[in-house]
């Protein structure tokens, strides 16, 4: 049986090859009556405008190959019967085979081949006005539309079982098992077929391939396309935003143009409006082609070689290479040509590269450019920056260090009568628990303690006192700069006059003038000891302080005897310890 199918293709009448010109492929042809010569089979192919030719040329084949035969041809709806008939005319009309239409009602003639609807057929043959069985081929043109359930039951009522004396051949984009099942319960075993075998399809599509500089691709596009390049046009990118900008040049120059970047719901529609003839090229990326119908484009243009194999075959795909004039055209630049030992590989062909030749492009001018504007980001990627940029310019400006938190702590501080940052010296060992905060509050107030060697920071000035409306300045720190007086951190760092001061502004002078302590008295609870000796040299105790009246003392703190005087000292404490507790 193998001697048979290959004198069988090589027996393929020439009247059908030159009949195909233009419309189908041959090679397609001759394999599929090739396997109807031995039994059934289920074809996926990819032919486009060439399906049904490829189609009617294998049957007329094996017609002419075994006298007595007759075909019967079913399409999935009425609407598909004119065009398969016509098909077929144009192949068999030399060979002087003849082909009939079969209708729900009227004789139907006596012809070779008889091509009707599934539903037209099966009413038919139901009301028992049609003898399926006196077919020996049986020609499925579209089984994806038949493979339905209700279908299939309509196509297995009107034929019956397999026999050994019917073949069937089924045409399928993706045949499944559902698909598989039909043609067996229809003409026995069956045998797939891949009549667009990638590598054997790429081979066979006439192709160009020019080296050119990337500034220079423009012009050559629009001189293929000047030059009477076949219509539609598609032209592949591997960017998006290289695609966008191609689109947007050739709009310019006046070309109807459209484009698809990406997985669009509405690109199946712009695809059939190329299709259709309202526009002359269509710019697509890999991702923007992934799900489209193939074999509709007469030229294919690699605006960007892939750098693999496996796309540019898939590119192919959608080349219909039946149409005349198709061929590929692949531009290698300097940045893309990397990618061509990788398809040579999966081609098992090379594509050698020529120089372009000046002729072929444009006349030298303004030519738009395809590359992106500058700063332009990817389409993918910017809209996910966007938040980020803005937040990062809000927050510019807003990022407190330190000192600043710092600053506004001893402002609080020193307006509110709160905690003290730092103790100036450690607590007697004497004194009472009211004292006790004071060594947490030095724990906390590192920056502000005095360090060793230094004394204790400088009385403020009247004009410092006066520059915040009252507040006091804070004394002056290793961080300061210039003449500026900072804000206070330690109401403990200065002078009892001014700790006076900030007691009478939050809480109002008494009038009555207290009464000095004496000399030997003892220290009050809760109070700083006694400026004798012992006292810092750096704070003396002034005639001013002795004389000063005494504020009306607070309330006594727990903690220390009901014996100890608050006094003076104590309702200070207060005043800056109780606020931080």
């Amino acid at each position: 049986m193998g001697s048979q199918m290959n004198n069988d293709v090589i027996e393929f009448d020439k009247r059908i090859t030159a009949a195909l010109a233009g419309k189908g492929s041959p090679v397609a042809a001759k394999t599929l009556a090739a396997r109807l010569a031995e039994g059934s089979a289920v074809a996926s192919v990819r032919l486009g405008a060439g399906r049904d030719a490829v189609l009617m040329a294998a049957v007329a084949a094996r017609i002419l190959a075994e006298p007595g035969l007759k075909a019967l041809v079913v399409a999935p709806g009425d609407r598909d019967v004119a065009g398969l008939k016509a098909a077929f005319d144009s192949i068999g009309a030399d060979l002087g085979l003849s082909c009939s239409t079969i209708g729900r009602d009227g004789a139907v003639e006596d012809a070779i081949v008889a091509v009707g609807s599934l539903d037209a057929i099966a009413s038919r043959a139901a009301a028992k006005t049609l003898d399926t069985r006196s077919y020996g081929l049986l020609a499925l043109s579209d089984l994806d539309g038949m493979a339905d359930f209700a279908n299939a039951a309509m196509l297995r009522n009107a034929f019956g079982t397999a026999s050994g004396k019917r073949r069937c051949v089924a045409f399928s984009a993706e045949p499944g098992p559902a698909h598989l099942a039909i043609a067996r319960d229809l003409g026995g075993p069956v045998v797939e077929l891949d009549l667009e075998a990638e590598g054997e399809r790429a081979r066979n599509a006439p192709s160009s391939t020019y080296s050119v500089r990337a500034e220079d691709k423009p012009r050559l596009l629009l001189g293929l396309l000047s030059s009477g390049a076949a219509k539609p046009v598609a032209v592949f990118c591997d960017l998006r935003d290289t695609a966008e900008a191609t689109a947007k040049m050739l709009r310019s120059r006046g070309i109807s143009t459209e484009y698809v970047l990406g997985n669009l719901p509405r690109k199946r529609a712009v695809l059939d409006s190329v299709i259709a003839g309202d526009y002359d090229v269509l710019v697509l990326t890999d991702e923007g082609a992934s799900g489209l119908p193939g074999s509709w484009a007469a030229t294919l243009v690699n605006w960007d070689l892939p750098l693999e194999g496996e796309p540019y075959v898939a590119r192919l795909e959608f080349l219909d290479a039946a149409r005349n004039g198709a061929g590929v055209y692949n531009f290698a630049c300097e940045r893309y040509s990397f990618g061509i030992p990788a398809i040579e590989r999966m081609l098992g062909s090379r594509l050698a590269p020529v120089p372009a030749d000046e002729s072929m492009m444009t006349p030298a001018g303004p030519v738009p450019s395809v590359r992106p504007p500058a700063g332009r980001a990817p389409d993918k990627g910017s809209e996910r920056r966007r938040p980020d940029d803005r937040r990062d310019r809000s927050d510019r400006g807003g990022q407190y260090d330190g000192r600043n938190v710092r600053a506004i702590q001893a402002d609080i501080a020193a307006i509110t009568g709160g905690r003290p940052v730092s103790v100036a010296s450690p607590p007697d060992k004497s004194s009472s628990d009211s004292a006790k905060p004071g060594k947490k509050r030095g724990k906390k107030g590192r920056g502000s303690a005095t360090k060793p060697g230094q004394g204790r920071p400088a009385e403020a000035t009247a004009g410092d006192r006066g520059k915040r409306g009252g507040e006091t300045s804070r004394a002056p720190s290793r961080g300061s700069r210039g003449g500026n007086p900072q804000r206070l951190s330690d109401p403990y760092s200065v002078s009892m006059e001014e700790r006076l001061r900030l007691y009478r502004e939050r809480y109002g002078a008494t009038g009555e003038p207290a009464k000095a302590p004496k000399a030997g008295s003892p220290r009050p609870a809760g109070g700083k000891p006694s400026r004798g000796k012992a006292s810092s040299p750096t704070h003396p105790r002034s005639a001013q302080e002795r004389k000063r009246p005494e504020p009306r003392p607070a309330p006594a703190d727990k903690g220390p005897a009901p014996s100890s005087p608050k006094g003076i000292f104590g309702a200070i404490k207060d005043l800056f310890g109780k606020k931080g507790e």
